[in-house]
């Protein structure tokens, strides 16, 4: 009864967890952004079909350092099996609560990765994974991981392969791995409802409820709509044989299912939320030249009308200049002209005086002339009444 009821907690604080993400956590942080990555090399081998058995190293890297393993990769007709073991490993929560498990990695020169397996712990540290691939030329690694159903390996690498022994030709591969922001806790916070609060929950339910949750900080309510809700029930599906304690085979195989769903909602929200995002940039880009074409015609009308207004203001001052010229040459003309009739009524004033003083002397004259005349006729006249000299009038 008490496990019932731990369980029915579970599932409900698992729930209020997916709720949760979807809510002030997720609006604290936006929707994930599609995955950044980061790039590392490591040392592939070139195998050879039916070449036999070859025995390959691993060490651990700064993250887990005392962990070590050793693969026998065996050239079959078409394609390679890998039969790994692995020691020294620690609970991969040790790098945070949403690392859950180890998954193997074959990594070809071109850096594709493949997910070889989830490696299967004990609690002594212990791991082994067997797996089969169609990659000829390969290194191999293995990272913390949120769940098995990962595709593509997170930044959490704790072992990689080494010294080649019984042959083979190293050769270096260079690959990308997933930033650890894209599954962080500090995307959404993890509540300790999802991990560890029953010791007994399978880790594939813990993995499956890890998958759910990043599926929905990936934005698959938005970008997954078609499939997220599957996973999502097939989560419950899972939650409620582990409530009705049915076989752990069957518990784990629903859990791997709604794993898988999850990663394959998760993978849909990325790549559409990734072209969602280039369609915008695209748009905003398309936008932005519209913009600054727009800006360079009105900056060109612009100049031009200023051009024009400039011309039409030169020319305008052009025949301002040229009306002040005529005007000038008016006014000059004027000038000599008013001199020339001033120079001639000078002139005519002058001979009109000259006139009136030849008119005044020859007036004079002649009033002399008359004067004199009529001096004349005085006398004359007076020596006519007079008797002539010795003439006696008896």
């Amino acid at each position: 009864m008490k496990n019932l009821s731990l369980a029915i907690f579970a599932l409900a604080a698992a729930n209020l967890s997916l709720a949760q993400t979807q809510g002030p956590a997720a609006a604290a942080t936006g929707v994930s952004t599609p995955a950044s990555t980061i790039s590392r090399t490591t040392k592939a081998v070139h195998y050879r079909l039916q070449g036999g058995t070859t025995k390959v190293d691993f060490q651990g890297t700064d993250l887990l350092q005392r962990a070590s393993g050793e693969a026998k990769v065996e050239g079959k007709k078409t394609n390679f099996e890998i039969d790994a073991k692995f020691q020294g490993l620690e609970d991969a929560t040790k790098f945070g609560l949403e690392f859950l498990t180890y998954v193997a990695w074959a990594v070809s020169p071109q850096g594709r990765p493949v997910n070889l397996g989830e490696l299967s712990l004990d609690h002594n540290g212990n791991a082994h994974v067997k797996a089969y691939t169609d990659l000829q030329t390969f290194g191999m690694i293995v990272t913390a991981e949120p769940y098995f159903a990962v595709t593509q390996p997170g930044n959490m690498v704790v072992m990689e392969s080494a010294s080649v022994s019984g042959g083979g030709e190293n050769i270096d591969a260079r690959y990308e791995l997933v930033t650890r922001g894209t599954y962080s806790s500090t995307n959404t916070h993890i509540q300790d409802a999802i991990f560890g609060i029953d010791p007994k929950t399978p880790l594939e339910l813990f993995e499956a409820r890890n998958a759910v949750r990043i599926a929905h900080i990936a934005a698959g309510d938005k970008y997954a709509s078609s499939i997220l809700p599957k996973a999502n029930q097939q989560l419950l599906h899972a939650e409620e044989l582990y409530r009705q304690k049915q076989k752990k085979e069957s518990i784990e195989a629903a859990a791997k299912e709604a794993t898988e769903t999850a990663e394959e909602a998760r993978l849909m929200a990325v790549k559409q939320k990734a072209e969602d995002e280039a369609q915008a940039a695209a748009a905003a880009r398309e936008a932005k030249a519209r913009a600054d074409a727009d800006a360079e015609a009105k900056r060109r009308a612009d100049a031009e009308a200023a051009r024009a207004e400039a011309e039409q203001a030169r020319a305008q001052a052009e025949q301002a200049k040229a009306e002040a010229e005529r005007m000038k040459q008016e006014a000059l003309a004027a000038a000599q002209e008013a001199a020339r009739q001033k120079e001639e009524a000078e002139k005519a004033k002058a001979e009109a005086v000259a006139q009136q003083q030849v008119l005044s002397a020859e007036t004079d004259k002649a009033r002399a002339a008359a004067a004199q005349s009529d001096n004349l006729r005085q006398q004359a006249e007076k020596e006519r009444q007079e008797p002539p000299h010795g003439f006696c009038n008896n």
